[in-house]
């Protein structure tokens, strides 16, 4: 597997620019980046790697949007 594309994906909505106050397990938590990619089969073998990107983009964003403490950069 190679890198081929790296991009910032932004939530599907506007969320509140105000900043989340973090407790106290949050700031003594370090950030966790787990490099790990769970890869699943499909039945159709038929679809182009162009759809799946667009498709893994499209639901990373709507997530975000529903988890907007997510889609922040912690300072």
């Amino acid at each position: 597997m190679e890198e081929v594309e790296r991009e910032v994906i932004k939530p599907a909505t506007p969320s509140t620019n105000d900043r989340l106050q973090l407790s106290l397990l949050d700031l003594m938590n370090s950030p966790a980046n787990v490099p790990v990619i769970f890869f699943y089969e499909t039945d159709d073998a038929d679809v182009a790697p162009e759809i799946i990107s667009a498709k893994l983009k499209s639901s990373l964003s709507q997530t975000l949007s529903r988890f907007y403490p997510l889609a922040g950069r912690r300072e």
